[in-house]
């Protein structure tokens, strides 16, 4: 792939009518992207309105940070070479001419040496070692001989990053976070102060057809998530499913661009799902045909965010009058729509955070969702200097990267009242 080629197209189309057909794939990707930005950053002061933009001090930082959103795009695409991965986006970074010739194609060096370089780059050039949240699943094939603090560029992360933006766990900005690097190994300064103590395994199913399934399989897991809390912790004891949905869209409930999401939402969605359930009774579980919407309900702790039994109940009988009428009431209609819509809302959040992630309770009552390949035993670490928490595996005296994590009650300055920022020590990554 001809990098330069496209990059001498980047600085010097000023008509962003012109495209060319000819760019296959990944390089068509970058070269849209890169034109909008490369516009914008041409514009006078561009270079400081893209810094502030992306909420960065420094604007020298701003075409790393482009840099690093294209790689992370191309992860979801095909390349004849995984050099690519990299290769394919520096008119991302060249888009600041300070940074010509920093990353020169070398398609002779392995994969796996080109990948640590580039990390090693990110860990130095972008705020708060962000890098290290593209930490992929790793029960997806990766890499061999990759360490796990870095990742692997060729495969898909499998999961919708966490806003850093909107999320700190330590309530403070380290400009500068200390690290070193020896060889395969990241040195960084953090502490260790949880341990995942239950991982709640979402039931799967094979079907999309079986999507009421799913979300059944869903409320299961938090039930699960919940009574844990209830029974281990006080922490969240005034409304422990305002954790669970709160926790299942990583407090995301304002996204731009979606629409924004509270309790009624994941009343509408647990609604629905328990009348989806009781359509599916006659056939799965005769022996419970006579079961109520409020019985089903009643499982669930008391909570604002909860249905009531009076809701249940009145979607039931206006389900069952439009299952019969040939010309339903448009109150029933309404009503029934209007909680079918607030449920795909918080679905379609839910379906940007949870696939690839799980569930999970630490041995202190805190619950988070956190990567797939997690187990009971690993360790919630805070890194000096990053926004978000991770989870690590310890192995001997070094630690293995699993991969970021949101900890309900823990990722807005928390951790310094908990005092755990003044008892920082070194962490050997592999």
């Amino acid at each position: 792939m001809n990098t330069s080629g496209l990059a001498a197209t980047v600085f010097t189309t000023e008509d962003d009518s012109n495209t060319d057909d000819t760019i296959p794939g990944a390089a068509l990707e970058v070269f849209n992207l890169s034109k909008q930005w490369a516009n914008a950053m041409r514009k006078p002061g561009g270079l400081q309105i893209m810094a502030k933009q992306l909420e960065i001090t420094d604007d020298a930082r701003v075409s790393w940070k482009i840099f690093s959103r294209c790689i992370a795009t191309l992860r979801d695409m095909q390349s004849t070479k995984p050099h690519d991965r990299i290769f394919a986006a520096l008119g991302f970074l060249q888009l600041d001419q300070r940074n010509m010739g920093m990353i020169v194609p070398n398609y002779s060096i392995s994969i796996q040496e080109l990948f640590l370089e580039v990390t090693v780059m990110f860990l130095r050039q972008l705020p708060n070692l962000e890098i290290l949240a593209q930490r992929e699943n790793t029960r997806v094939e990766t890499l061999s001989n990759l360490p796990s603090w870095v990742p692997d560029y060729s495969s898909s992360k499998g999961t919708q990053p966490f806003e850093q933006t909107r999320l700190n766990a330590s309530g403070r900005i380290v400009s500068a976070p200390q690290f070193t690097v020896l060889g395969a190994e990241l040195v960084i300064q953090g502490h260790a102060f949880d341990t995942i103590d239950a991982v709640h395994k979402r039931y799967t199913f094979a079907s999309d057809s079986e999507a009421e399934h799913n979300n059944i399989a869903m409320l299961n897991t938090g039930f699960q998530a919940v009574t844990h809390l209830v029974r281990k912790s006080t922490l969240y004891s005034s409304d422990p499913l305002e954790v669970l949905w709160r926790t299942l869209i990583a407090n995301h409930t304002d996204i731009e661009g979606h629409a924004s999401i509270d309790s009624s939402h994941f009343r509408c969605f647990m609604a629905h799902a328990i009348l989806g359930v009781l359509k599916d009774i006659p056939a799965l579980a005769p022996e419970h045909v006579n079961i109520r919407p409020e019985q089903i309900g009643g499982i669930f702790p008391s909570s604002s965010s909860k249905p009531t039994p009076q809701m249940l109940h009145s979607l039931q009988e206006a389900s069952n009058r439009v299952k019969v009428s040939l010309y339903p009431s448009a109150d029933d209609v309404s009503l029934l729509d209007g909680v079918a819509k607030k449920a795909a809302v918080f679905l379609g959040a839910v379906a940007r955070f949870v696939p690839q992630r799980q569930l999970y309770v630490t041995k202190s009552g805190l619950v988070g969702l956190g990567p797939a390949s997690m187990q009971p035993g690993d360790k919630l670490v805070y890194i000096d200097g990053a926004r978000l928490l991770f989870v690590l595996r310890q192995r001997g005296q070094e630690y293995e990267l699993i991969g970021e994590t949101y900890l309900h009650g823990r990722m807005n300055g928390e951790l310094l009242n908990d005092g755990i920022l003044g008892n920082l020590v070194n962490i050997v990554l592999v």
